[in-house]
């Protein structure tokens, strides 16, 4: 698993390399909500996604490089800005990872 670090700001472009493989996840506020745009290698993944606690950030296996992303929120809340390094935070976990926690997928 590995910890990707937000800032507490509403609108921010993270960017990381993980396998070999760079990502960039672009992080908006609409409303009361975090939408996210995820870009593998400069194409895009999938734009718009809603993020949800405990529910993987690219939202469809053929989409994703080896792993994929969640928000681990403590307190169950919708991810939010103000809170990101509080107590909520986007993490990124390998095919490996995913299948432990899913007993084999």
């Amino acid at each position: 698993m590995r910890d990707i670090p937000l800032q507490n700001v509403p609108n921010q472009r993270v960017e990381t390399t993980i396998d070999g493989v760079s990502y960039a996840i672009q992080l908006r506020t609409v409303q009361n909500l975090t939408v996210a745009d995820v870009y593998a290698d400069g194409k895009l993944l999938k734009g718009g996604v809603r993020c949800v606690p405990g529910q993987r950030l690219i939202p469809y296996r053929y989409l994703t490089i080896g792993g994929n992303f969640f928000w681990y929120c403590l307190n169950g809340d919708y991810p939010y800005y103000t809170q990101f390094g509080v107590d909520q935070q986007l993490v990124y976990l390998s095919d490996a990872e995913l299948a432990n926690l899913n007993g084999a997928e």
